[in-house]
């Protein structure tokens, strides 16, 4: 059988010169050739088009469960860590160890939280550091930017709607995932900046059917069918389009982050994770999130990281009571 991720094929075995059988817990980065620093999350996705020439992706690993026959996942989390060390090797900008940090006060993991997201990544992983591996159980805490200060840190823009799905399941037949986009005023274009299929409970969503439907017409996804006031790559076809964008309605999208992605348009920025979060109501296509603005959001993004995190504790706890946790990138 070949190898499912070729280019680890050979830097595995040099990681661990004297391993034979063993089973790890990574994730995939890419990595500057230079510095050897991983790039801002996302990366990954935009590397197979031609994004990033002087990056590499790269293995970075955080756990190890299995090895040389012996099963890991009831050893602490603090134990797993040390046989990695002792038995694995780096291997340039191919195989390295996730960075880890043993927590012991909150000052400290307010400082790490800001240093990850300075640097583009996508959050932080904090474990018990006696934690075993239990497949499928949620004892880790994930820390994201939109996770943060009741979602405060969260990425947000006023898209139209410009394009619709059918869905499935027990949303099948009726339109429940939607092309939302800005208009571009240099090309005079609308181009597509995510697809949303979250934020609406059952009923806002039936209501929505009479509203937008009478206002779209069906192209089955058929990219010659486009009209030429709308930039939609291949990918992205809806299964509705809509007839005029300027009549259309304008919903706040929030989502983990903004984002790089080649199946859109505006100058390649998505939305990761995107939710709808309001229907601005007192917003129109005029007033909505426009390409110039939302390249700005997204630079503005990736800059602002200067909040205050809020741990919720009681304020005379110490630091130094705390039980020291495991923080991994």
């Amino acid at each position: 059988m070949s190898h499912k991720v070729a280019i680890f094929k050979e830097p595995i075995p040099k990681a661990f010169p004297d391993g034979s059988d063993l089973i790890l817990d990574a994730e995939v980065l890419m990595v500057d050739n230079k510095t050897g620093d991983p790039l801002p999350f996302g990366s990954l996705g935009v590397h197979k088009g031609s994004g990033f020439k002087d990056a590499t992706p790269c293995l970075f690993i955080f756990d190890c469960i299995y090895y040389n026959g012996e099963n890991l996942m009831s050893k602490p989390i603090w134990e797993r860590r040390k046989l990695l060390t002792e038995h694995m090797v780096e291997v340039g900008n191919f195989i390295k160890f996730s960075e880890m940090k043993v927590i012991k006060k909150k000052s400290e993991l307010g400082e790490m939280i800001q240093d990850v997201l300075k640097k583009g990544l996508e959050g932080l992983v904090l474990k018990d550091i006696n934690s075993t591996y239990e497949p499928g159980k949620r004892h880790w805490l994930k820390v994201k930017k939109d996770y943060l200060n009741d979602g405060a840190m969260a990425d947000t823009a006023d898209l139209v709607v410009l394009g619709g799905w059918f869905g499935t399941g027990q949303k099948g037949g009726i339109l429940s995932i939607f092309l939302m986009g800005c208009f571009d005023s240099k090309s005079k274009k609308w181009v597509t900046v995510t697809k949303v299929h979250g934020g609406f409970d059952d009923a806002t969503l039936e209501g929505l059917q009479d509203k937008l439907v009478p206002k779209m017409r069906k192209i089955k996804g058929d990219y010659d069918s486009l009209p030429t006031w709308l930039l939609c790559n291949r990918g992205v076809v809806p299964d509705f389009v809509v007839k005029d964008p300027k009549v259309m309605p304008v919903w706040e999208i929030t989502g983990a982050e903004f984002s790089k992605a080649e199946s859109h348009t505006a100058s390649g920025i998505s939305i990761r994770f995107p939710r709808v979060t309001k229907q601005r109501k007192d917003k129109n296509w005029e007033t909505a999130t426009n390409l110039i603005e939302l390249i700005e959001l997204y630079k503005a993004s990736k800059e602002r990281v200067d909040f205050q995190v809020d741990f919720k504790e009681e304020e005379n706890q110490e630091d130094s009571e705390q039980e020291d946790n495991i923080s991994e990138m």
